[in-house]
């Protein structure tokens, strides 16, 4: 049975920062404070301090902070007269003061120890402010979990490591987001900004970016960074993108400095319940509405009490093959058996170009239906406006798909209700070849609640919690005449992030050309040269030929890799075969025939390689299509392999020859042919035979 653990008596077993040596003036170190992280639902807010002692040791042995000590911090409280908690504009003045680059705040959402079997898992959030800019600029919200462990352990040894997994998580999301920077190019008449960065940088249509400029300070002579506004991207390029000032930006100019604003997660949350994490959406954000939750709250009674709310599972991403819809990426995940297939909904699909990043509804590019568990993303450019809805007597579950293609999107945010219907827009900007994205997946589920609320908070009682900056009344599950519980849409935790994925362009072949182009009839193996062009993203090519266009493996010549590390698209890239080993793999007699040769790219920093969703044969790498070509005539190989292959079989025989006769029959087997090879076994046999019946 799980429980929540009470903090207050517990030794805290990882350490604390009171004592952390400065490093202050060390090269390529962060200079951060670390506050006591928030508590939530009623925790002790002695876990907040625990929770924060935790990443600190985390972000110590990680090497690129430098976390200065708490009674600095303290200190500092008290000479500018404040007292904690602090609110967000005193954490900034007192970083500054301590001459820090960052703040480091977090929230502390659950914590469960169960005893059978032992089992502690923690859920924290930990976000970074700039201190320059006053926004965050980095965060992460992962999750803790000690797995189940044999004989009894002590609560307090398993929160530890449950609290250092979660600290270790979320040190580890934080050190791989690397936001989008750059600066201002070109400012046109009408308004719109060029940067100098682009989708190959991460950035996205509806990314903020704060905007600094570095000014002279005469009266404290020193250089300092004054934050200017902020822009909203509104046009993407590979390598540059177009955005418009924000209201109260002051004056941007060419050259000022630009950084993409970190998106942190706001997280709906009733008393005593741990809820799904949504985002208030930015006003200005293009084409991307929030869906509300309001009566989606998803009912946590303890650790794995619920399969419902688990996260989705087993997700991946790959690379997939280009398709009638250009380049894509395919992306996997499992359904827990033990729920059942006709309450599942379907799963919200969240894309990013940032590693770790948080799934929320401003990140839904698209929605599957039912209990499917393959997603192909692709090049197409759509909004979906999806409308699920729930009978609330009978758990029926209906989904409407309004889709418009090529969409002109509005900076209007939509406002949609909620209740027993979720509306979700999703907003499927095209895939970008050469890009490495991210995704995750979140599972949307009618089922009663059946889980009381706990007593002196949950749900009942009308307990409050914020979606963006909106107070919610949390209600109690709804409940119909004659007593029960009627069918509400439930929100799964959304998965983890997924690796990366990097759809690729098909390679370009160059030579030889395909049939019946001049120089593709008459191709001599022992000599060839295949020439291909590299793809943006594509750092590892691999070529094929087959006298199968499908290329089975067992009909298949393929190369080793040809790494092309760092080339841009469009670089010429050769690969010439050892004489004779085309025609040796394939088993070719000299005769002319037709081939196919093809090439595969992949990138080599996606942990899982291209995958593809029709033939076996595909798996690996994105294939390029296929080049048909005719080899030219050839002298029949010779039969020596055959010959020495059959002398192997006859050495049993050499016993009855003599060393004359054993010599005379080597010299010959690399002419005789297979039909007098078989003919001169039989004689040999037969003379076997005959010199036994002596």
């Amino acid at each position: 049975m799980a429980f929540l653990f009470a903090f207050s008596f517990v030794s805290f077993r990882l350490g604390s920062w009171d004592s952390v040596p400065a490093a202050h003036g060390q090269l390529n170190l962060l200079r951060v404070i670390v506050l006591d992280f928030e508590t939530e639902g009623g925790l002790d807010p002695v876990l907040g301090r625990k929770a924060a002692d935790a990443l600190v040791v985390e972000m110590t042995a990680a090497g690129g902070y430098e976390v200065l000590p708490r009674d600095q911090i303290i200190q500092q409280v008290k000479a500018q007269g404040l007292s904690f908690p602090l609110d967000a504009l005193s954490q900034v003045k007192i970083a500054d003061e301590l001459e820090a680059n960052g703040v480091i705040t977090g929230k502390v959402y659950s914590a469960h120890v169960s005893t059978k079997p032992p089992r502690a898992k923690v859920e924290i959030a930990v976000s970074q402010t700039d201190v320059v800019s006053g926004e965050p600029v980095n965060g992460a919200r992962t999750v803790g979990d000690t797995g189940e462990k044999f004989g009894q352990v002590d609560p307090a040894v398993l929160l530890d490591e449950a609290l250092t997994k979660a600290a270790y998580g979320a040190v580890k999301s934080m050190e791989a987001t690397r936001l989008p920077k750059g600066i201002v190019q070109i400012l046109d008449d009408k308004g719109e900004i060029t940067i100098n960065i682009g989708a190959r940088d991460g950035v996205v249509v509806g990314m903020r970016m704060a905007v600094t400029r570095d000014e002279w300070m005469a009266d404290k002579q020193k250089l300092i960074t004054r934050r200017i506004g902020e822009i909203l991207i509104s046009g993407v390029e590979p390598a540059h993108s177009t955005a418009r000032a924000l209201p109260g930006s002051l004056g941007i100019q060419t050259s000022d400095r630009i950084v993409a604003i970190f998106e942190t997660p706001v997280v709906a949350v009733a008393p005593g319940r741990t809820q799904v994490p949504v985002r208030e959406k930015p006003k200005s954000v293009v084409g991307v509405a929030l869906a509300p939750l309001l009566g989606l709250v998803l009912f946590i009674g303890g650790a794995g009490s619920n399969p419902t709310s688990e996260a989705v599972s087993g997700i991946t991403a790959q690379a997939g093959q280009v398709g009638s819809d250009g380049s894509t990426v395919v992306v996997r995940w499992s359904i827990p058996g033990i729920l059942d297939p006709k309450s599942i909904a379907g799963h919200m699909i969240h894309r990013s170009t940032s590693p770790g990043f948080v799934p929320s509804m401003t990140n839904v590019i698209d929605f599957t239906d039912k209990t499917a568990t393959r997603y192909v993303d692709d090049e197409r450019d759509f909004d979906d406006n999806i409308t699920v809805d729930v009978e609330q007597d009978t758990g029926v579950v209906t989904i409407q798909h309004d889709v418009a293609y090529n969409p002109s999107r509005s900076v209007d945010p939509r406002q949609q209700g909620g209740g027993l219907t979720l509306d979700i827009e999703a907003v499927h900007s095209p895939l970008i070849p050469g890009v490495t994205f991210y995704y995750a997946a979140t599972r949307v589920v009618a089922q009663q609640p059946g889980i009381a609320p706990p007593e002196g908070g949950g749900t009942g009682g009308g307990g409050n919690f914020s979606i963006g900056t909106k107070s919610i009344q949390a209600k109690r599950p709804r409940q119909d005449q004659g007593g029960g519980q009627t069918y509400e849409l439930v929100l799964s935790y959304p998965s983890n992030a997924t690796g990366g994925a990097t759809p690729l362009d098909k390679v370009p072949l160059l030579s030889p050309p395909p049939l019946p182009n001049p120089g593709s009839d008459s191709v001599n193996l022992d000599n060839v040269t295949f020439t291909f062009q590299t793809v943006d993203g594509g750092d590892e090519y691999q070529l094929q030929v087959s006298n199968n266009v499908i290329f089975p493996v067992t009909q298949t010549f393929q190369s080793p890799e040809i790494v092309a590390t760092g080339l841009p698209g469009g670089t010429l890239q050769t690969y010439t075969p050892p004489e004779g080993l085309i025609a040796a793999t394939l088993g070719l007699t000299g005769a002319s025939v037709q081939l196919f040769w093809r090439v595969g790219a992949r990138n080599i920093r996606d942990p899982l390689r291209p995958t593809s969703v029709g033939s076996t044969n595909d798996e690996g790498s994105v294939w390029s299509s296929a080049f048909s070509f005719r080899t030219a005539e050839g002298p029949p190989p010779p039969p020596s392999s055959v010959g020495k292959n059959r002398l192997g079989n006859l050495k049993q025989l050499k016993r009855h020859l003599t060393p004359e006769q054993w010599e005379a029959l080597r010299g010959k087997a690399g002419t005789l042919t297979p039909a007098e090879l078989r003919r001169l076994e039989e004689l040999l046999k037969e003379k076997m035979r005959s010199r036994k019946s002596k």
